[in-house]
């Protein structure tokens, strides 16, 4: 999945994350993606160098992390750790082909207080929750190689999962709608922003708790 200068201007000047410039690079595409406070910008040979500079001048304070999904992907969504008030954090399934999204919304659901884990597409959503995964939240992606988000969020209603799914997309109109009627519970279009997330992160919460109480 591509995203292009489209979708990168629409993150100028919004909030992605709240902490530090995060900077990624993907191994696979050799490609560097700066998420700044103000935007992103994509660091490949065909981007346009105003944004790098962009990027570059916005914060002389930033943190690289290496883009091993590897590390994200085996974290077990029954092993969360637990968080500062003793109880478990919630777990998050990330499904989306493009490594720099997956990394973004990883650090998004981080900053929320959850635990995020990674599919590369919906087959290996499916295969989680056929192994007896579970998490509290699933952020789909629709367009995706091997097994794209609408097949997946189907098979996974008819195997009984009832995890809140969140389809997270570029499509529009009534391709959305398709992805919706698939059984999801909302639909975000790319990009996906911490204030998005942050009222059905409130709701699960909310709901966990009224179970326990």
């Amino acid at each position: 999945m591509v995203l292009g200068n489209e979708f990168a201007s629409d993150l100028k000047g919004k909030e992605v994350v709240t902490s530090d410039e995060l900077e990624t690079t993907d191994q696979i595409g050799k490609t560097t993606t700066t998420f700044a406070d103000g935007g992103m910008s994509n660091n490949s040979p065909s981007t346009d160098d105003h944004h790098v500079e962009e990027a570059e001048k916005s914060s002389s304070n930033s943190t690289t992390i290496a883009t091993d999904d590897v590390q994200v992907k085996n974290m077990s969504s029954t092993s969360t750790g637990p968080s500062d008030d003793g109880q478990k954090k919630l777990s998050v399934l990330i499904v989306d082909d493009a490594s720099f999204i997956r990394l973004m919304h990883s650090s998004i659901v981080r900053t929320l207080g959850l635990e995020p884990q990674v599919a590369e597409n919906g087959q290996e959503a499916v295969d989680l929750h056929r192994s007896g995964a579970s998490f509290d939240l699933i952020l789909m992606d629709k367009e995706m190689p091997v097994m794209g988000g609408i097949k997946a969020t189907r098979e996974l209603r008819a195997m009984g999962v009832d995890t809140m799914i969140v389809g997270v997309t570029a499509s529009e109109g009534a391709e959305i709608q398709t992805f919706l009627e698939a059984g999801l519970n909302e639909c975000f279009t790319k990009p996906l922003y911490k204030d998005k997330l942050a009222p059905i992160v409130q709701l699960i919460m909310e709901a966990k708790h009224h179970v326990q109480a």
